[in-house]
């Protein structure tokens, strides 16, 4: 090979590395200019998650209760716990007038110590163990000769002796309290009881449960107007506050007649009315029963819908539940947020959602960092975030075929931004 052929073969070899060099500068060029490009765009790795639809809203507490009023004036004693649970016929409360000798308790007391102890079997033989013991020898010797006159036919002796043993015999009853004097003093004492305790009860009122339930002494004045009944008819227009008079009793020492003292409250179901607007109407037609949470409580309890009245632009709601009462048994007006619908699926940012040719959509970021947009069907959402269908999304074509579209799936990583990048980008 000359020299001009050595020559011009390391020029083509020069020019083609040149080329080469040219070829992969371009080529980086391509790959960097994007990577600035998209560098800053955050991402985030796709999970489940939940949306709830939900109204709050403030609602009434109706429950089927009863007040019982005094029916004197007094001082008032307490026998049920507030809160307690009491089956019919149990003693709730006692009002005692102010004339009340207080000392009418102590004395049928006393009077009731002093009649058992005369009922016990030995107590008239301890009184009269002496005169008991005499009388029984008496007898003894006078059945002893009323056999021996009976054998020596002394019938003239023997009639008096009968007569003498039947007076030794009442005696002896008399003495060990058969009869007599320990009968007729729990005789005396009986009819002394009885006279004490109707002195007592013309002075006192006793109160008794006439149905089984939840005795509580807190009450509003409320508890007639809000009723399990009464409430089915109410409509928007109707729907109000009302400001109650609420009294604990369980502090007060006296009342006068007619005052409210306690109340039994049904404690088998209970209900909760509310006032929402009419844009939920659907969401409550398409349900039996809802998840609602009261105040501040994290825990939702069930609650089946009864009754719904509609108006022109609201509608009342009435609510019963079965359980969970001894949270909200002395509860009027709550806070209330009723849960309508509870989606679980893959959760997007909707700032991740873009919009391609009328097809919602996110950018997902692969293993090569490079940017691909992909199809997403929403199940449900809020204002700031949607649930997803995860897999496949199936569109029907014509002639009955089927097109399986890729979506999301657990995992895949999505840009948060989607104004920030285009399909095809390579981000870090």
């Amino acid at each position: 090979m000359t020299k001009i052929d050595r020559k011009k073969k390391r020029h083509r070899r020069k020019k083609i590395r040149m080329i080469m060099i040219f070829i992969v500068m371009v080529y980086m060029g391509f790959r960097f200019i994007p990577v600035l490009y998209a560098s800053n765009s955050d991402t985030m790795t796709l999970d489940y998650g939940t949306i709830e639809k939900l109204v709050k809203t403030k609602g009434i507490i109706v429950r089927d209760e009863k007040v019982y009023k005094s029916q004197i004036a007094g001082s008032i004693e307490r026998y049920i716990d507030e809160g307690q649970r009491a089956g019919a016929g149990i003693k709730i409360s006692s009002i005692v007038q102010s004339l009340h000798d207080d000392g009418l308790e102590k004395r049928i007391e006393s009077i009731d110590n002093k009649i058992e102890k005369l009922k016990e079997g030995n107590i008239s033989k301890k009184l009269f163990k002496r005169d008991i013991s005499k009388n029984t020898n008496d007898i003894s010797g006078i059945v002893e000769e009323i056999r021996d006159s009976t054998i020596n036919e002394e019938y003239d002796k023997l009639s008096e002796l009968k007569s003498i043993l039947a007076v030794k015999s009442d005696k002896q009853m008399k003495l060990t309290g058969e009869k007599g004097i320990v009968k007729e003093t729990i005789n005396r004492l009986s009819k002394e009881k009885e006279n004490l305790l109707k002195k007592l009860n013309d002075t006192q009122d006793i109160y008794y449960s006439q149905i089984p339930g939840v005795i509580s002494y807190k009450i509003d004045g409320l508890e007639n107007i809000y009723t399990p009944q009464g409430i089915l008819d109410i409509t928007p227009d109707k729907f109000n506050y009302i400001e109650g008079d609420a009294i604990d009793n369980s502090t007060i020492e006296t009342v006068k007649y007619g005052h409210p003292i306690y109340k039994i409250i049904n404690n088998y179901e209970w209900y909760l009315m509310v006032k929402i607007d009419n844009e939920y109407e659907k969401d409550i037609e398409t349900k039996k029963s809802f998840l609602i949470s009261f105040g501040t409580e994290k825990k939702p309890i069930k609650g089946k819908v009864v009754k719904v009245n509609n108006g022109k632009d609201h509608m009342v709601v009435i609510f019963k539940f079965n359980e969970e009462f001894n949270d909200y048994y002395d509860k009027r007006y709550m806070d209330v947020t009723i849960i309508l619908n509870r989606s679980q699926g893959l959760k997007v940012p909707n700032s991740a959602i873009d919009h391609r040719n009328g097809i919602k959509g996110v950018y997902t970021k692969n293993v090569s960092n490079l940017i691909k947009f992909r199809p997403i069907e929403i199940v449900a959402e809020d204002d700031k975030y949607a649930i997803v269908k995860e897999g496949y999304i199936i569109k029907e074509k014509t002639e009955g075929e089927v097109d399986k579209i890729q979506t999301l799936l657990l995992y895949d990583q999505i840009i948060i931004d989607s104004d920030e990048v285009r399909e095809m980008d390579v981000v870090n």
